[in-house]
């Protein structure tokens, strides 16, 4: 056991975080929390990255105005430390349990059920297009073409160009991702690159739970992912290829743990250039990192590591 014997008083942690990539960063922190008391609370104003989740013992929505309850132990994850320059797992664990885990301990989890993957098995399988995608052959690739924060956001040309080399090398594309709106305007709303623009494709925007979409990327061969949610909930499971194309934030700081590895089944495609703002210290304090300019890698360069991903899957090797 991780910390020794677990202690029988109940712990509280409660987080002001609300996107759902964010939130699943959490998971490695509950693990451990979980290990060190036997009745562990979470309030959260998002509870969808929690759901089904063991080691939780009750799990409550709360807003900023809550009081405080009395626990006799309680963390409240801030967000002091700056995310984007240590791992989002490290942020947790920090202000939760004052350290940083080990790598074989930040996995990140989401739990889905037989049931939600039956469903989009069936989704899929039954789209109009399941035939032309080769849905039923396993030769399909999951991508969500986000539009979020313009330093993390590809234009729509980068995905038309890119969705449609893969089309020509014979594998389909499944859309995925959720609008999500703000109404307090804490933050840029996030919407999705219209699907009209890619003929052919399998669309699921907005049909999905968190559950549903994790236990499709848990089917799915490759995902090709950008800094959004979608990317730490596609490596939930052990299955997917994760192709993962960063441009804020460097790579190692959000690159999901699968294994205790952040290179399990990962390629990372970034700018020749290696640049990420926010990886250079002490020069982005005053600037909308929302708006940062920023380096993106040429099409032609990921469909380059997407045949070396093929490559990979065929011969059964986990690393690129």
């Amino acid at each position: 056991m991780l910390f020794g014997k677990p202690r029988k008083e109940k712990f509280l942690l409660i987080t002001i975080f609300e996107g759902y990539g964010d939130l699943v960063y959490h998971t490695p922190t509950i693990r451990a929390l979980s290990r060190v008391f036997t009745h562990l609370d979470v309030w959260c104003q998002q509870p969808e990255p929690f759901f089904n989740n063991p080691y939780i013992k009750n799990l409550k929505i709360i807003d900023k105005n809550t009081l405080l309850p009395d626990h006799n132990n309680f963390c409240r994850i801030t967000g002091k430390h700056i995310h984007t320059k240590i791992h989002t797992v490290d942020t947790v664990s920090l202000e939760a349990l004052n350290h940083v885990l080990r790598n074989s301990e930040k996995t990140l989890e989401l739990y889905w059920t037989p049931e939600d993957q039956e469903y989009v098995q069936k989704l899929i399988k039954n789209h109009p297009l399941a035939g032309e995608n080769k849905i039923e052959e396993g030769q399909f690739v999951v991508i969500c073409p986000a539009i979020t924060w313009p330093s993390r956001t590809l234009p729509l040309a980068f995905y038309q160009q890119l969705i449609s080399g893969i089309q020509d090398l014979g594998y389909g594309i499944v859309l995925v991702g959720k609008d999500i709106i703000y109404p307090t305007q804490i933050d840029i709303n996030k919407t999705l690159h219209p699907s009209h623009h890619f003929p052919g494709t399998i669309c699921l925007y907005n049909q999905l739970t968190l559950a549903q979409l994790a236990a499709l990327y848990s089917i799915t061969p490759i995902t090709i992912n950008t800094e959004n949610g979608n990317h730490p909930i596609s490596c939930t499971n052990d299955y997917t290829w994760d192709m993962y194309i960063p441009t804020l934030t460097a790579p190692e700081y959000l690159l999901p743990y699968r294994q205790g590895s952040q290179q399990y089944r990962t390629a990372v495609i970034g700018n020749t250039l290696d640049y990420y703002p926010t990886s250079i210290y002490g020069e982005t304090a005053f600037n909308d990192l929302r708006a940062m300019p920023i380096f993106i890698p040429q099409v032609e360069k990921v469909l380059d590591v997407f045949t070396s991903v093929l490559d990979k899957i065929q011969s059964g090797e986990n690393y690129l």
